[in-house]
């Protein structure tokens, strides 16, 4: 059974990486006069985008420019500081 377990521990990072590229980093409303139209863009975690026009239906992507390793460094240093600011707050250091 221990001959797996390399496999699975990889396959379980995986799971959490799709979960994890699905979150939104950051979302900007752009409008720079009030008779234009706005512009959407969403960012996800693992930087790929969405841009919407509020005038069309019309929306844009553009894909992750990352690596699968790169990504699984990035979701683990996220998933690291995540866990030091609830140990930090637990303890009632300030963040």
């Amino acid at each position: 059974m221990t001959e797996y377990k390399d496999k699975v521990k990889h396959q379980g990072k995986l799971i959490r990486l799709e979960t994890w590229r699905k979150g939104i980093k950051m979302i900007l409303d752009e409008k720079i006069h009030d008779d234009m139209p706005w512009k959407m863009r969403i960012v996800f975690n693992d930087d790929s985008e969405t841009l919407e026009w509020s005038n069309t239906n019309h929306k844009q992507y553009t894909p992750c420019p990352h690596s699968e390793e790169d990504l699984i460094d990035m979701m683990e240093n996220d998933e690291h500081e995540y866990q030091r600011k609830l140990f930090k707050q637990r303890r009632g250091y300030e963040i």
